[in-house]
């Protein structure tokens, strides 16, 4: 694991390694992690790679539709097709089990194979606070692993342009 500036990790040419095998954005709302996970994934397309961008929700929609006719396994490969899967927003909400199942999958078959970057409001390590502890350390484990890891810091900019009346329109 290594620990990276946020305003590095997009600069130079190593960029593109900086999630393989996995990148870890983490921090409080409204300091910019999905903005650096989209700037990443921007850059990614624009060097003519794949990417594929999930909520960790859709991550257990997806594993819900296919355990029916047990294809869960295709469909997580299906997903591993592109050199990018970033999944936003862990830690927002309650971890169903199907999501914590297809995080694991997703983070197991791409091991030291594909590029995965998370953000969350939570560090990986304090995943077992979102899921059954056995499934967050095997899926920290392997996250974390040659993961480069960007911890945002600061107030919200969300918050702080509403409470500075910036892009506040009165209701007429």
């Amino acid at each position: 694991m290594t620990w990276v500036r946020c305003s590095e990790f997009l600069s130079g040419p190593w960029w593109v390694w900086a999630c393989r095998p996995g990148a870890s954005d983490c921090g409080p709302s409204g300091t910019g992690k999905t903005f650096l996970l989209e700037a990443l994934g921007q850059q990614a397309v624009e060097q003519g790679l794949k990417v594929a961008w999930f909520t960790l929700e859709q991550l257990g929609v997806l594993v819900g539709r296919h355990r029916a006719d047990d294809s869960v396994s295709k469909a997580i490969v299906r997903v591993l097709r592109a050199d990018l899967v970033v999944v936003d927003d862990i830690g927002l909400l309650a971890v169903a089990q199907d999501a914590a199942e297809g995080l694991y999958r997703l983070v197991d078959a791409a091991y030291e194979k594909r590029s995965v970057a998370i953000s969350s409001n939570l560090h990986p390590a304090a995943f077992d606070e979102l899921m059954p502890k056995t499934l967050a350390t095997a899926t920290v484990d392997r996250l974390l692993h040659h993961a480069h890891v960007c911890q945002t810091t600061g107030d919200s900019v969300r918050l702080t342009q509403a409470l500075a009346g910036k892009g506040v329109r009165p209701l007429t």
